[in-house]
């Protein structure tokens, strides 16, 4: 449980999020400078300071970075020590994992280190300065041997995995078993978020490419309990989202299996993002004094700087506002 100071200081911060309208006047920013200059009186003005359009794009994205690591600090350092443990190996573990996805999507996308390092974050427990080194091993075994311990045993069978898809659920399979043993109260909540959307993610799949995903499905999740599972394992594709009617995954998931996309998987991964972070938010109203309040904030604020980096990054390019939104949908 949050103490009274901590409680106040996370919804003082909840306050300070942009909304929808600062968000709204910074895709109608004209430029890089036009962007900045709207920043100047938001939370992110101090940590922007001295920076302008010609300082660099890395910059820019690096300072955005910044802000969410110092508030991540300011946090989680008022948590309890156990719930501070636990939030730090699962939320650092699922950057670590991002990055991890992203250096194996972009070697087998044939890119040049470089560009790799760009999709990497700085929010994990590895530098992203090692990151990058895998990256730019010469072969599959130096690129798993480079990985950290706690990874590289699943990279290097990610590694023998084809299909990139099937390989990141993998990983993500993995990783979240991992977390079952190590979390506990709130921060297990959230887990069990992750494994429906993970169950749902490998049935659509499944429903899909027509395979029996039995031995993939992790049967411990939130909101879709083993006897729902069974029958969402047997049933058609077409009466697929009809039993997640009684979830909160029914809304993203029929929008995104009414799309005329044979492999919805972008609009369900847009939908089902929204859902856990609406979940994070509903959690917090429940117990305000638990750490799910301090979960749901840095889910927020977390979303809120890929938000702004994405602007930045199309403005610093020029591109049209609307190919911009398509980067934060």
């Amino acid at each position: 449980m949050l103490s009274a100071y901590g409680w106040g200081l996370v919804s003082g911060l909840w306050a300070k999020l942009l909304r929808p309208k600062d968000i709204e006047m910074l895709l109608a920013s004209q430029s890089t400078y036009d962007f900045l200059t709207s920043l100047e009186n938001t939370p992110y003005g101090q940590d922007l300071a001295g920076v302008g359009p010609d300082t660099g794009l890395s910059e820019i994205q690096a300072r955005l970075t910044g802000s969410f690591k110092k508030t991540y600090v300011l946090i989680t350092g008022w948590m309890p020590e156990k719930d501070r443990m636990m939030t730090d190996m699962l939320m650092k573990g699922l950057w670590d994992l991002a990055n991890a996805k992203a250096v194996l999507r972009g070697r087998r996308a044939g890119l040049a280190g470089d560009a790799i390092a760009s999709a990497l974050n700085d929010f994990g427990t590895i530098p992203k300065q090692d990151m990058i080194a895998a990256s730019k091993a010469g072969d599959d075994e130096e690129l798993a041997k480079a990985m950290p311990p706690g990874l590289s045993m699943h990279v290097a069978r990610a590694l023998t995995i084809s299909d990139n898809m099937e390989a990141e659920r993998m990983l993500d399979r993995e990783f979240l078993l991992s977390m079952l043993g190590k979390c506990e109260g709130e921060i297990m909540d959230y887990v069990l978020v992750l494994i429906d959307v993970l169950n749902l993610r490998t049935l659509l799949l499944a429903k899909i490419r027509g395979f029996d995903p039995s031995d993939d499905i992790i049967p411990d999740g939130r909101h879709i309990m083993p006897s729902k599972l069974a029958e969402l394992i047997k049933t058609d594709r077409a009466s697929f989202v009809q039993l997640l009617a009684d979830t909160p995954y029914y809304g993203p998931m029929q929008a995104a299996m009414e799309s005329r996309d044979d492999t919805p998987f972008e609009a369900v991964d847009i939908g089902l993002s929204r859902v856990i972070s609406h979940e994070m938010e509903l959690a917090s109203y429940a117990k305000p004094l638990s750490v799910n309040s301090s979960l749901s904030y840095l889910k927020k604020k977390e979303d809120e700087v890929r938000t702004l980096k994405a602007i930045a990054a199309g403005k610093f390019h020029g591109l049209p506002e609307k190919e911009i939104r398509g980067l934060i949908s």
